[in-house]
Order: structure tokens, then sequence, then C-alpha cells
């Protein structure tokens, strides 16, 4: 979880904090609506029903009320303002003293008071570095951005594989992107316009390239009078570098012989032979992507000595990370 994710939940908090205080009174044990109380002075909610309350709209309601406002306004919000680490500090500082004043019902003290002070502070650093004094008084009408900023993670990468080109295509006009790990970033023209997407990726070895595409990009839907940041994760379906074969060897040709070892030789020689141990009849390795191999397993016997016998092909040109159930018998 980066900064800007742990800002944006903070202040969806600070929000329903806001909310909240505005509705409910606390005085000693009891809660009361602020803007009114029964006849005889009871409270009108009772402290265990305003307790319910908050555990219903945080657990089970706000996952689905307030990821649509994180996801549209806040990201959006944050990514386009100056020092947005404010925004944090002041979103920290008001859940503490909405805890400590409202909840737990401490009276004001200094401490208190210092908290008050810090978010005022950091409201104001805020709204200055983002609106500055003159825009208060005189503030011109925003133009239209020229511009709209694609940001997201890259999803189902193959092990070993990297990707190192990700291409916006608009009709013929290419834009690339700028990527930093697993995610990239990329500025399109603000305007309607439909993007195809593809990424070069690279495996360990030099014959592991090639280009997968993504789901395209339509902007047609976007709003984009103002300034605006979108994100938009990419499912690559890239191939691993490494395939996981897993399976079995066993005889019926030698008697009192078991299978103790295969030896996989890549047919072009492209990398050295690899060797592994049958154990109990089974096996696990791990072999480059996108080879064929010369199979041939080897026995031992019970008098002591070892043979090698049996020639097969095995053909790895796949997708996942795993080929399972590969069995040789001689």
């Amino acid at each position: 979880m980066d900064i800007i994710e742990i800002t944006s939940i903070a202040t969806v908090f600070l929000i329903g904090e806001l909310i909240e205080w505005a509705i409910f009174k606390h005085s000693g044990m009891n809660w009361y609506f602020r803007f009114g109380r029964t006849a005889n002075g009871n409270p009108i909610i009772s402290t265990i029903k305003v307790a319910v309350g908050i555990l219903i709209l945080t657990i089970f309601l706000s996952p689905f009320l307030l990821t649509p406002l994180v996801n549209t306004y806040v990201n959006t919000l944050i990514l386009q303002s100056q020092n947005p680490y404010l925004l944090l500090i002041l979103a920290l500082s008001f859940s503490l003293l909405w805890i400590w004043h409202h909840i737990v019902g401490k009276r004001w003290n200094t401490e208190q008071y210092g908290l008050v002070a810090i978010c005022i502070l950091a409201l104001i650093g805020y709204i200055y570095s983002n609106l500055g004094i003159s825009t208060a008084f005189n503030s011109p009408a925003p133009s239209p951005s020229t511009s709209l900023t694609v940001y997201g993670k890259l999803e189902n990468i193959g092990n070993g594989t990297n990707i190192t080109q990700i291409i916006f295509r608009n009709k013929d006009t290419p834009s690339l992107a700028t990527l930093k790990g697993n995610t990239y970033t990329i500025s399109l023209p603000n305007e309607n316009a439909s993007y195809n997407i593809s990424a070069d990726w690279q495996g360990k070895y030099p014959w592991q390239r090639g280009i997968v595409y993504a789901k395209s990009l339509s902007t047609h839907n976007i709003n984009t009078s103002n300034s605006i940041a979108l994100q938009y994760n990419l499912t690559l379906n890239a191939p691993a570098s490494f395939i996981d074969v897993v399976g079995t060897a066993s005889t019926n040709t030698f008697p009192l012989a078991w299978a103790s070892s295969i030896n996989y030789t890549p047919s072009n020689q492209s990398t050295q032979p690899i060797l592994t141990k049958v154990n109990y009849g089974g096996y696990n390795l791990n072999l480059p992507n996108f080879v064929s191999y010369k199979v041939t397993i080897g026995f031992s016997a019970l008098s002591g000595n070892n043979c090698s016998a049996g020639t097969y092909e095995l053909h790895i040109n796949n997708g996942s990370s795993t080929i399972s159930n590969v069995d040789w018998k001689c």
C-alpha cells in the first residue's frame, strides 16, 4: 500500500467522521441526536445503538458505498493536488481528535486543542498550496486540460518475465508508457478516443520475447472538462520464463530396476543439459520455456549396475507456469 492509497482511505474516513459528528452528540454514557431530545430529556438513542450503527456503517456498508467515491474523486483530488501529505496529516489528526473527544468523551484539554491547531494549519496549508490567495478572490474559469493521465498495475505476468514496453495506439498514432516495476503511467490527449494496448515482454533467455495484448481503453465516457487522472490496470497474460514440470518415471522393460534420474538436453543447445533425480517414481523440476528437449531416463538395479534407456521428446511452448502429469515409461 503506497502513500496515495493511505491518504485516500484516511480522507474518506475523515468525511465519514465529519458526518457522524454533525449528527450525534455524546454526553456522559449516552448519545443524542444533535438537533433534539425527547420530551422528558432522555436520550433519543442509546450508546449501544450508536455503537452498532457505526459498526454496520464502517464494516458492512463502507466498502460498497465509499469505494466508488475513493476511485472516482478522492484519488483524482490527491493525484492532481500539491502537497497531498498535508491532507494525510489533517485526516490522521482529526481522526485522533474524533476518537479522543467525541467517541471516548474526554473533556477538552491542551493536547486536544493542539490537535485542533494541527488540523487548522494543515487545512490552510493544503488550500493555500493548491488554490493560492489570489484564486480565493479572483479565480478565472478553469480551462480544459489538454492531457489525460492514465496509470495502473501490470497483472498476470509469468515467472521470470519482464515487460519492456507498453504502447497505447489510437488508429495509427502510438503513445509510449513509462514503466516502473509492475506499474505504468502514460499521458494521453484529453479527447474521446479508443486505444489498443500492446506490451513487449522479455524472458531470461534471448529467445523468450514477444508481444501480448491487453483489453482496449475507451475514453468516450470520461469527463474531460478538467485535468483528470484515470486508473486502468492491465492484465497482460505474459508467459513465464520457466515452467514447472511434474510427473513420474517407471519401467516395465528392465527387471528389478527403477528409474533414478532424468536428463533433459535442449535440442537447440540453447542451455546446458538439466539432470533431475527421481524419488519414489516421481520428479519435479524447473525448465526454461519455449524449448524442445531430448529426454533420457537413467535406471538403477539391484545388481548395482546402472543404465540409460528410453529417448523421448518434450516440447515446451506454454503460457502457464506448470505442466503436470508428464509420465515417462520404458
